[in-house]
């Protein structure tokens, strides 16, 4: 490896990137977290998407003593129109993400930088955890990927490819570099009301060619406050099926049978993650309308044969319960036919 570095107009080495809607009782220790390491190479952009509870006035106020941080305002648009928002003003060679509402230890960006920058890699990133809002209690996320070949790095873009399916969506404990998403168009679908996210995860990890990890647990993801989308339990949940369809539409294009195959397990893993967790009422359409997507890009044979090669095998029951239920229907629908003699 060498330290890749070249002159650019920008003395920016890393754009952080915040959205923040109506998280003020948060703000002052994610703000404190970030501006503890005191690089002048870095920027902190808190892209305000409307708040009405005095969010803006918080930010302005650390402003005014740390010129790394840039407040912009917006009107209220979604989590992905205030990402993108920072990504059109973003100058460094890096970008990253942070919620308003977590924060990070003050080594995370140094770390993740000084090793991206350390063989010229996409992608950079690190384990996380859990921040309970009530106890005040961390739990270390489960491994994702901390381990070989992602310790010395990777530039093989199969390699990259895999951590889709291995690893959790949590695209703030990664950075990326800003050329890479530009030359490939990679942004935040603002058609999304929420989990805007994990498609961006899905596209940037599919077209990255390298990537490296740092072993570390850096960033703190908070879980408890009202309102997370995370929290959601109703029909919020049947986004995922327009997320699929955004990225089928990209996967299929590409004809790649492998990225195919990958976006089939992060399906897997996504419904069975919502099947968990939705309400009873909604959970026999959310089933119906799952196994009616799992089968348009791979069959009953394929999906198995995939759970047992990548793993996924607690979502074995609620897709066979879709397979069983669908035959019953169609079964239903073939003996009410007029046409069957």
């Amino acid at each position: 490896e060498v330290l890749e570095w070249e002159g650019q107009a920008s003395s920016t080495e890393l754009s952080v990137i915040i959205p923040v809607y109506n998280v003020r009782p948060y703000l002052k220790s994610c703000l404190e977290s970030l501006s503890a390491w005191r690089a002048p190479y870095v920027e902190y952009l808190f892209v305000d998407d409307g708040s009405t509870d005095g969010s803006a006035e918080v930010i302005e106020t650390y402003a005014k003593y740390d010129k790394r941080i840039r407040m912009i305002r917006k009107e209220n648009g979604g989590c992905a129109s205030a990402r993108n928002c920072g990504l059109r003003e973003a100058q460094g060679r890096y970008v990253g993400f942070v919620d308003g509402d977590d924060f990070v230890d003050s080594g995370m960006f140094r770390k993740l930088l000084g090793r991206a920058m350390m063989g010229g890699y996409e992608l950079a990133y690190c384990g996380y955890q859990e921040y309970d809002e009530h106890t005040g209690n961390t739990v270390k996320a489960a491994d994702d990927c901390l381990q070989e070949p992602y310790l010395t790095g990777t530039y093989r873009a199969d390699l990259v490819q895999r951590l889709m399916i291995h690893t959790r969506v949590a695209i703030w404990r990664c950075i990326y570099r800003r050329a890479f998403l530009t030359e490939n168009g990679i942004t935040f679908h603002e058609e999304l009301a929420r989990f805007d996210d994990l498609p961006f995860k899905i596209e940037s990890g599919f077209r990255a060619k390298s990537a490296v990890c740092v072993p570390e647990y850096l960033y703190y993801y908070r879980l408890g406050r009202e309102g997370q989308d995370v929290a959601c339990t109703d029909e919020r949940l049947f986004v995922h099926f327009d997320i699929f369809r955004i990225l089928d539409e990209a996967v299929l294009h590409e004809k790649n049978r492998r990225l195919i195959d990958y976006l089939q397990v992060v399906k897997l893993h996504t419904h069975g993650y919502a099947l968990a967790k939705i309400d009873r009422k909604y959970r026999a359409e959310y089933l119906r309308k799952a196994g009616r997507q799992m089968d348009e890009t791979a069959g009953t044979v394929r999906t198995l044969l995939l759970m047992a090669v990548y793993g996924g095998g607690k979502n074995i029951g609620w897709y066979l319960k879709s397979r069983i239920r669908r035959r019953g229907r169609d079964a239903v629908c073939r003996s009410s036919s007029p046409f069957i003699m």
